[in-house]
Parts: C-alpha cells; structure tokens; sequence
C-alpha cells in the first residue's frame, strides 16, 4: 500500500508501509529535502562535505551515480544532468 500526502513544504511524497517501519521517499538528488534537484542541492552537499554542514536527511538522494559513496563526483554529476545534458540521477544503490 503506498498513499501519496502533500507534507508542510508544499510537495507529493509517497509513504511506503513495511511491517513494523514507515519510511518517506525521496526524489535522486534532491539532498536538501526540498522536493526539487536544483543548484541548492548541488551547494547542500558541498556544505556537508566540506564545510560541517548537515548530513541529507535521506542519504541516498545524495549519491546520484549510485556509487555507494556521497563525494565530489556526485557533485559533478548534478551540474552535468542540469547544464550539460547528462544522465538524470540514478540512485539505485
């Protein structure tokens, strides 16, 4: 069973139910949770990475080349889906 809710930022998300967990979806590369893959998310994970900034809340959304690690080249990857043409996000690690 999978309701869809709009939470208090204004965007759909889906609610997955499992036995005994809920858990909220996420949008690939949304890393600041704002229910868009921007330029803000691109900034998001810098400021985690390299300057103590917070973690993203769902952590997969962060690792857009599904590498199984949130660095630089997820940087890049954003920037080239969103200026260059490049892939969409894929986190399906």
């Amino acid at each position: 069973y999978s309701p869809t809710f709009v939470y208090s930022g204004g965007s759909e998300r889906n609610i997955y139910f499992s036995p005994g967990q809920i858990s909220l979806a996420y949008i690939c590369g949304d890393a600041n949770h704002n229910g868009k893959v921007n330029l803000l998310d691109v900034s998001f994970i810098i400021n985690d990475l390299y300057r103590g900034g917070p973690d993203p809340e769902e952590p997969k959304a962060a690792d857009v080349n599904s590498d199984g690690k949130i660095n630089l080249l997820d940087i890049s990857y954003i920037i080239n889906y969103m200026y260059r043409g490049g892939p969409a996000p894929d986190c399906t690690m």
